[in-house]
């Protein structure tokens, strides 16, 4: 049975959607995709994960961020639309939960060993450039 809610190692799909005001996505030209395994990172939750904390299939969430706060604030998580965000100093991100479904073991497997390879990988069988801290 697929979870209700967003719950620890759930495989999530998103779309996302960024742009410079909280009413004008202009950022991404449409709605991106984004896999990631909930709550594998090795420092705990990042503060991402706790806003999507208890979402359902078809929620959706609008967030302000700070740019110079997403190493803090996605940690091990790196969103494609972060490369659009030029010398911003904030965006907003729009986030709907496409699936959702209880990740497979080896999904799990595959995507911490990603992590732990330079903790820039997005738990999704490939690893983005590391970034300079």
């Amino acid at each position: 049975m697929e979870p209700a809610r967003i719950e620890n190692l759930n495989r999530i799909t998103l779309q996302l959607k960024a742009g410079r005001t909280a009413d004008t996505m202009d950022i991404t030209d449409s709605e991106v995709g984004y896999e990631f395994i909930y709550g594998l990172g090795t420092g705990g939750l990042t503060g991402f994960e706790y806003a999507l904390a208890n979402m359902q299939l078809g929620e959706s969430i609008q967030l302000h961020i700070q740019t110079q706060q997403i190493k803090k604030f996605f940690g091990h998580i790196h969103l494609p639309v972060f490369y659009n965000i030029g010398e911003l100093s904030s965006f907003y991100l729009n986030v709907r939960i496409q699936d959702l479904r209880q990740a497979a073991p080896r999904e799990v497997i595959k995507a911490m060993a990603a992590i732990a390879g330079c903790g820039c990988s997005n738990g999704n069988r490939k690893t983005l450039p590391c970034s300079s801290e």
